[in-house]
């Protein structure tokens, strides 16, 4: 019994941590890359945006599932996280920098 609980919660942590982990890590990119400095680059954005995304997917891709399932559940977690992703960045570049569009 205690194993499953254990199971579940490794389970549910993971899952969070993959829905979390990509916006944290594109908030520590961006106010590390454009508070000390306004020299920023567009590829550099685009890489820490697709970091952001491979460290989620790495964690749903880890989760003990089949394999089948783990490839649907990336099919659907990568679109819908690069989504999200892409618009917290444009809320988060509008009212924590001013760069508005």
């Amino acid at each position: 019994m205690a194993q499953d609980e254990t199971t579940s919660q490794d389970f549910t942590w993971r899952v969070v941590a993959a829905i979390l982990l990509p916006f944290v890590a594109e908030s520590a990119y961006a106010l590390l890359s454009r508070w000390p400095s306004s020299r920023f680059t567009t590829a550099s954005d685009f890489v820490a945006f697709a970091l952001a995304i491979l460290v989620g997917a790495a964690l749903i891709w880890t989760l003990p599932l089949r394999l089948s399932r783990r490839v649907l559940a990336l099919l659907l977690y990568i679109p819908v996280v690069a989504a999200s992703l892409f618009m917290y960045a444009l809320i988060l570049a509008a009212l924590v920098f001013g760069d508005g569009l």
